[in-house]
C-alpha cells in the first residue's frame, strides 16, 4: 500500500455560473496539506473571466471546456470521460463554489484508506454563516425519500465527534471517490440534467455496486452558494420536482411508486407547499410544481 503522501488524487472542479468563485476554490485546493494532486477544471459553459486567470496564474491546471452548459451530470461526465483512464488513485469531485479547509483531502484519505469497501468519502460541509450544510444524507428506500442531514444546524463538536460514519448519499458538490467505483457503478445519469437528484441517484448505484459511503468527521469544506427550498425560482422548482419523480420511478417498483411515493409526495410536496406559496402569493411556484409533476410522469 502506498504511503498516504504518495497517493495521487485527480481533482475535477465543475465550473458553471457562480462567477468569481473559481479562483478562490482553486486557491483552497493548492493550499491543501495533501500535495500529490492533478487538477482539472470543467468549464461548463461559463461566461466569466476565470479561465483566463487560470491560464495565467495556474498553468498546471488542465481546462476541459464546453461551449454551452451541459448540466451537472453531463458536465461531470465530460471530465470523467477524459480522465478516467489516466494514472491516478482517486478522483475528487467538487463545484467551483466550494472552499476546502487545508486538511480536508488529507482527512478524507485517512477514512478512505481505512477500508477497501469504502467507495466514497465526503467532508462535513458548512454554510457561509458557519452552520452545517450537510452531514450526509438519509434515503428511505420504500418511499424514495431523501433527507439532507444537519442542514441549518449550529456547529457543535458534539455533532461531529466522530472519525467516520456511514451515510446513504452525499451531495455531488464535493466527494472523494475510489477510481474503481466508476467502472462498477458507472458515471452520472445525464437524464437528470440540467440538475436535480443526480447525486442521489449515483449514490444509490454506488451502494448497489457493493461500496460503502462515509462522511469523514474531521474533513471540512465551506459551500459559498446556498440552495433554499423556500426561496426557489419557478425554473428550479420545476426541475427539482420533475427529477424527484425520475428518481422514484428509476429506483422504486411500480407498486411502491403508486401506493407510497405518490401519496406521500402529494401530501408533503403539493398540499403543504401549496399552502405556503398561496400564503406568500407565489402562484408561479404552484404552477411550476404542477408542471414538474406532469413532466415527471412523462417519458424518462
Amino acid at each position: 500500500m502506498k504511503e498516504q503522501k504518495h497517493i495521487t488524487i485527480t481533482v475535477i472542479i465543475l465550473h458553471g455560473h457562480p462567477k468569481g468563485m473559481l479562483i478562490k476554490s482553486l486557491e483552497s485546493v493548492f493550499k491543501s496539506t495533501h500535495k500529490s494532486l492533478k487538477i482539472a477544471v470543467i468549464d461548463n459553459g461559463s461566461k466569466d473571466e476565470s479561465l483566463g486567470l487560470i491560464q495565467k496564474n495556474f498553468s498546471s491546471v488542465q481546462i476541459l471546456s464546453s461551449s454551452k452548459n451541459l448540466g451537472i451530470a453531463s458536465g461531470r461526465n465530460l471530465g470523467l470521460s477524459r480522465l478516467l483512464d489516466t494514472e491516478t488513485d482517486y478522483f475528487f469531485l467538487m463545484d467551483s463554489d466550494i472552499i476546502l479547509h487545508e486538511e480536508c483531502l488529507e482527512e478524507l484519505l485517512k477514512v478512505m484508506t481505512s477500508d477497501s469497501r469504502i467507495g466514497i468519502t465526503a467532508p462535513v460541509i458548512f454554510k457561509e454563516d458557519g452552520r452545517f450544510l450537510s452531514l450526509g444524507g438519509r434515503y428511505i428506500k420504500f418511499m424514495s425519500q431523501p433527507f439532507l442531514l444537519g442542514y441549518g444546524k449550529k456547529n457543535s463538536k458534539k455533532r461531529i465527534n466522530f472519525f467516520k460514519k456511514e451515510t446513504d448519499y452525499v451531495t455531488g458538490a464535493i466527494s472523494l471517490i475510489r477510481k474503481d467505483v466508476f467502472k462498477k457503478a458507472g458515471i452520472f445519469d445525464s437524464r437528470f440534467d440540467p440538475y436535480g437528484f443526480e447525486d442521489i441517484d449515483w449514490s444509490i448505484r454506488v451502494k448497489k455496486a457493493g461500496y460503502n459511503i462515509l462522511i469523514a468527521g474531521k474533513a471540512f469544506a465551506t459551500h459559498k452558494g446556498e440552495f433554499s427550498f423556500f426561496n426557489q425560482t419557478p425554473e428550479k422548482l420545476y426541475e427539482t420536482t420533475k427529477k424527484r419523480f425520475f428518481l422514484a420511478r428509476k429506483h422504486l417498483p411500480n407498486l411502491l411508486f403508486f401506493l407510497v411515493f405518490l401519496p406521500f409526495f402529494f401530501l408533503r410536496g403539493v398540499l403543504l407547499t401549496t399552502i405556503i406559496y398561496l400564503f406568500k402569493g407565489k402562484l408561479n411556484l404552484i404552477r411550476a410544481t404542477a408542471k414538474g409533476m406532469a413532466h415527471g410522469l412523462g417519458k424518462f
